[in-house]
Parts: structure tokens; sequence; C-alpha cells
């Protein structure tokens, strides 16, 4: 008890809009600006991201291989599961930044050993798999979570009704 006293609370489910952020990577000298650009069509074209407040792009980070660029979006978590809609986001997201060869190729390294022969030709850079055809539209992102964890609060406060604190006849201290 003392902690639930002492502490902050955030109640994620008093609002309806709740936003969902993302870190992707981008080649070092990739276009920024398309990149941001690309990201909000993406992001501003899914079904369950609102249209205010506006999705948002920003560069987070320079690394030494790629940037950082965070994203964010805006959701209904009464018909849209968070966790679900940012999976979908990062797919189609990454999706189309492959699509575009925006996305970071992560560094290689390559070690020589001594059995190796001085004279043998270094390797061709390491070969990528082919992007991926188009994906497909975003998937469902009912916010069935949320849904079941409402029911099972509301079948445990049916059952006691009367040891439950949240309520309105609750007793007062």
């Amino acid at each position: 008890n003392a902690t639930v006293f002492k502490s902050r609370i955030i109640n994620y489910s008093r609002n309806a809009e709740r936003r969902f952020t993302f870190t992707l990577s981008v080649a070092s000298d990739a276009d920024l600006a398309r990149a941001r650009e690309l990201a909000l069509e993406v992001l501003n074209a899914l079904p369950f991201v609102l249209p205010s407040p506006e999705a948002a792009a920003w560069v987070e980070e320079v690394a030494d291989h790629w940037i950082n660029m965070q994203f964010a979006g805006w959701i209904n978590q009464e018909t849209t599961d968070l966790v679900a809609a940012r999976s979908e986001a990062i797919r189609l997201t990454l999706a189309a930044f492959d699509a575009a060869g925006l996305t970071a190729e992560p560094p290689a390294y390559r070690l020589i050993t001594q059995s190796e022969s001085s004279s043998a030709a270094p390797h061709d850079s390491p070969q990528t798999p082919d992007a991926p055809a188009n994906p497909a539209a975003a998937l469902p992102v009912a916010p069935q979570t949320e849904r079941e964890l409402t029911r099972i609060v509301a079948q445990e406060r049916a059952e006691l009704p009367s040891k439950d604190l949240l309520s309105v006849d609750a007793a007062e201290e």
C-alpha cells in the first residue's frame, strides 16, 4: 500500500487516445527528409492511426553506422490494440524503408586468420536477400487484451461488490 500511496500513478486508460512510438535506423548516407516523409506517409495511411494529433517523425541519434529516427502515432485504444498497432506500424514502415533503399546495413567485419592465403581474393560484399514484395495492408489491431482484462475485472467486481474500493459506494476512511 505504501508504494501505491507514495508513487505517481499514470492511468493510460483514462483517455481514449494513446501515443505509440518506435525507433528505426536508416543508412548514414540516407536522405533524412525522404525517410521522414516516407514514414509519415506510411503512418498516416494506417487505418488505425488518428489524424489528430498528427503522426510525427524526427532524428533521434546519429550513431557510427546509421542514424536512428523516432516515429510516433496516435490511436484510439478503445478500438485498437496498442501493441498490435505499434507492431504493424514498425513492420510497414520498415518494409517501405527497405523498398526505398533507406535501411541501414549492419556493419560487416572480416577476420583474417594466419591460415588464410594472402593471395586469396577478398570476398565481395555480403549478399543481401531480396527485399520482400510490397507489404500487405495493415493487419487487424483490435484491442483483444484490453477487452479480456475489462471482462475479468468486471467479473471480479460482480463477485465481490463489497470489497471494491473503487466503487462509488465504497467505504471511506
